[in-house]
């Protein structure tokens, strides 16, 4: 939400019936990419014509002023905060006031939020067994076994998700947002941040999952041995694709970025750490509906339980965010929330 705040400054002009006076609301917030809302500010008095200039401090990136309208506008494409912004107004006698100073933060927003169905940062009290979805569909999060909020470990916020591999993990109740293939979007990103606690070469471990037992099986992106793996069901009993990494490169109790999609072209991909580590397009990836819960650090029936941390955990329906054989960038910073 964008808020206004309406300043004011006063100048004296020589000869003129009316000291000059500059008016403006300056728009407060922006989002980086995103075109800004913008404002215009206005003098009276003095002697026209008017001419208007940053005085002190900078624009954001992206953002200028006009001269001749004083109207402020652009899209600003860097995040940060730009402070102490004073825009003078000058007469054609030379005669000056200011706007009071203001700041403008430009924070990063998501341009996929809308399809943004999940959204854990794991952030809280340490030893808590509740968090919140973040998401715009906010779901409700219920902690199994020991799961509970950690301090000790983080990759953003200050907290993230412990689980002990002895059947720990958070479930949500099922949704029509962890059917990954419906017919409206077809394309789709599962990512978050994971710390292994136990092994990174042996045994499998369930990062998240809406696969429970045979006949109610859908999807399950997981560790498998040394590599990450997306495992898909498209009858629910066993029609099942795997698509794996090869050397994917796992170091144990580091912080990974783990990240699967799928484009419009069918094409899945796996990447760690913002590298490609694996790929396929498969000739059937449509993938049975199943009615069980959704489960972060194991499947939906308890197995395959993950020893360790998740943090910065999201899913986007709708939207492959990568798409690339090139990789990506991974994040360096949490999600945004907006």
């Amino acid at each position: 939400m964008l808020f206004l705040n309406h300043l004011v400054g006063f100048g004296a002009s020589e000869g003129s019936t009316a000291a000059l006076a500059i008016f403006g609301s300056p728009v407060l917030t922006a989002g980086e990419n995103v075109p800004y809302a913008g404002f215009t500010v206005s003098a009276t008095g003095g002697t026209a014509p008017y001419t208007f200039s940053v005085h002190a401090g900078t624009l954001p990136t992206g953002i200028t002023l006009n001269s001749s309208t004083g109207a402020v506008a652009g899209t600003p494409t860097t995040a940060g905060t730009s402070s102490g912004i004073i825009i003078r107004v000058t007469d054609n006698v030379g005669a000056t006031a200011d706007l009071a100073s203001f700041s403008i933060v430009v924070s990063v927003v998501d341009p996929s939020f809308a399809n943004v169905v999940l959204l854990c940062g794991f952030n809280g009290t340490d030893g808590a067994t509740t968090a919140p979805d973040e998401s715009s569909s906010a779901k409700t999060l219920t902690f199994v076994g020991n799961a509970q909020i950690d301090t000790a470990q983080s990759k953003f916020g200050g907290a993230s998700l412990l689980l002990d591999g002895a059947g720990d993990r958070v479930t949500i109740p099922d949704s029509p947002d962890w059917d990954l293939s419906d017919a409206n979007s077809d394309q789709y990103t599962i990512e978050g941040w994971v710390r292994f606690n136990s092994s990174v070469t042996t045994g499998t471990e369930t990062i998240v999952s809406h696969f429970a037992t045979s006949g109610n099986l859908s999807w399950e992106f997981q560790r498998l041995g040394a590599q990450i793996s997306l495992i898909t069901d498209s009858s629910g009993s066993g029609a099942q694709t795997t698509i794996t990494t090869t050397s994917a490169g796992l170091v144990l109790s580091t912080w990974h970025h783990l990240a699967v999609d799928k484009d419009a072209t069918g094409k899945v991909r796996i990447y760690v750490g913002g590298v490609m580590k694996g790929s396929a397009t498969p000739a059937n990836s449509n993938m049975f509906n199943a009615t069980t819960v959704l489960a972060i650090g194991s499947t939906g029936g308890g197995i395959r339980p993950l020893n360790g941390w998740i943090d910065e955990l999201r899913i986007t329906k709708g939207v492959a965010r990568y798409a690339s054989d090139g990789g990506f960038t991974a994040p360096t910073a949490a999600y945004p929330r907006s």
